[in-house]
C-alpha cells in the first residue's frame, strides 16, 4: 500500500507524462505545472516511477516506460 505522499508524487508524475510531449515546455516548467518545487526533485522522482528521466522519456522512449508499467 502507498503511503499518502507516494500517492501524490504517482498522480504528479502520471500527469507530467503527459505534458513532456509539448517540446515548447522546459522539464522544470513541467515539473512546477504537476507541483514539484525542485526540478530535481521532480526528476529523481519521475526517474523512479518509470525508470526514465523526464527528457529520455521526452526524447522518444514513453513506449519503454510504458511497458515498465
Amino acid at each position: 500500500m502507498q503511503s499518502l505522499k507516494d500517492s501524490i508524487i504517482d498522480a504528479r508524475v502520471q500527469k507530467a507524462k503527459e505534458l513532456p510531449l509539448q517540446r515548447e515546455m522546459k522539464i522544470r516548467k513541467i515539473g512546477r505545472a504537476v507541483g514539484f518545487e525542485s526540478a530535481a526533485y521532480f526528476t529523481r522522482c519521475f526517474k523512479k516511477m518509470t525508470q526514465l528521466s523526464p527528457q529520455e522519456f521526452r526524447d522518444g522512449k514513453r513506449v519503454a516506460a510504458e511497458a515498465l508499467e
